[in-house]
């Protein structure tokens, strides 16, 4: 497997996986990626990519995504709970999702182990993530990798379903 900045060639593909991750949480009663307002739209995966925050994870098909953002994320200054760090200093895993095809073979931890380096390499002291309290798939990767809970976050741009648990590993 390789990991890499997605370009544009890879957009219709990404789009696919989102779509897969979106009717799978569909499907276990999360409204995680499922309130109506389209989130995450075709030009939410577009912009990532144009702003160089999408990886890919490749065999000959694309396997899995994430955004890595580094730097301060708004919905991270206010946290029910306390982050481990307290510094700006981090890096952020955004949408990230898994092919169907390439379910329960690895990808999530693969992509977990690459954002690791990644930020290591960029100097950054922590990674922090969020997700839906009934996304147990996530939930379950991010326990297997070393994250630590860290309280809950309310994200700024949902009116409904917007309570998110919080995450972070620190580097």
């Amino acid at each position: 497997m390789i990991f890499r900045q997605a370009n544009l060639n890879d957009l219709n593909e990404a789009c696919q996986i989102i779509e897969q991750a979106r009717f799978r949480l569909k499907q276990t009663g999360s409204l995680q990626w499922n309130t109506g307002d389209g989130y995450p739209s075709r030009e939410t995966i577009l912009n990532d990519i144009k702003n160089g925050n999408l990886y890919v994870c490749q065999e000959n098909n694309l396997l899995g995504l994430a955004a890595l953002i580094q730097g301060y994320d708004e919905n991270y200054g206010v946290i029910n709970g306390k982050w481990i760090t307290e510094e700006n200093n981090y890096l952020t895993i955004h949408r990230i999702a898994v092919s169907d095809a390439a379910l329960g073979s690895g990808v999530g931890h693969f992509i977990i182990d690459e954002a690791k380096k990644l930020a290591k390499k960029a100097g950054l002291i922590s990674i922090k993530v969020d997700t839906h309290k009934i996304n147990h798939a996530m939930l379950s990767l991010l326990n297997k990798t070393g994250f630590k809970h860290c309280g809950e976050i309310t994200l700024a741009e949902l009116d409904i379903d917007n309570k998110r648990e919080a995450f972070e590993y620190v580097l």
